[in-house]
């Protein structure tokens, strides 16, 4: 018996259930890492010498990172294969000395790896950092922070939480307690960010993962001064 070769998946065939929800998964918990990594290697290299060996080498892990993000992004988009997903192309890493921001932001993310991360960039813009790794816990922080006076201007939370509340959850828990809060939904499933609408469930911004340095100083931003 002759052992005949595998046909090629057609060029346009596309990616079909159960197979598309598994890839979603996986391109999520890819998001995650490749938040970790892109938040940790920003604040390296802005720590670092501009032009040193160091600094070109954090560079060019940050580059890999953020083609890695392409291909997250197209597998969340349930791309056919073959075919091209326009991303929209990244913007020039800042250059030296990053302007320092004020404020007090409570990330809640279920990845402890995504959260100090995100936390060390945070503090390098100049922000005040809280915790939380569910809704259960950022609900307690937020109302003990505005207990002593010392609330949260704004918090940054993860629509997806494996074993707790998740952010659709505790924003409309945050909104009970405090109408005026300002939080920013983010999240490693967003395939097309701008189809998501942040608004109609009480969040000020949103942020997909992942971010570079730039992003998130600007969706802050954007929130702090609304």
């Amino acid at each position: 018996m002759t052992n005949r070769p595998k046909q090629a998946r057609p060029a346009s065939e596309p990616i079909r259930s159960p197979s598309a929800a598994r890839l979603r998964g996986y391109a999520h918990e890819i998001n995650n890492y490749l938040t970790a990594i892109l938040t940790n290697v920003g604040v390296a290299r802005l720590d670092s010498a501009e032009g040193s060996p160091l600094h070109t080498t954090l560079q060019e892990i940050e580059d890999a990172a953020l083609q890695a993000c392409k291909i997250t992004q197209r597998l969340l988009a349930g791309v056919t294969a073959g075919e091209e997903n326009p991303v929209p192309a990244a913007t020039a890493p800042a250059k030296g000395a990053t302007a320092r921001q004020r404020g007090k932001v409570l990330i809640m993310d279920d990845e402890t790896r995504v959260r100090t991360g995100t936390g060390k960039m945070l503090q390098h813009l100049g922000y005040e950092v809280a915790y939380a790794a569910d809704g259960e816990e950022a609900l307690a922080l937020y109302e003990q922070a505005a207990a002593v006076g010392q609330p949260f201007d704004v918090v940054l939370m993860d629509l997806t939480i494996a074993n707790g509340r998740s952010g659709e959850e505790t924003i409309q828990a945050l909104i009970a307690i405090d109408p005026e809060v300002r939080a920013i939904a983010s999240s490693g499933y967003f395939s097309n960010p701008d189809d998501f609408d942040y608004a109609s469930l009480g969040f000020k911004g949103m942020i997909a993962k992942p971010y570079r340095m730039d992003e998130l100083r600007r969706v802050l931003q954007e929130v702090l001064s609304a």
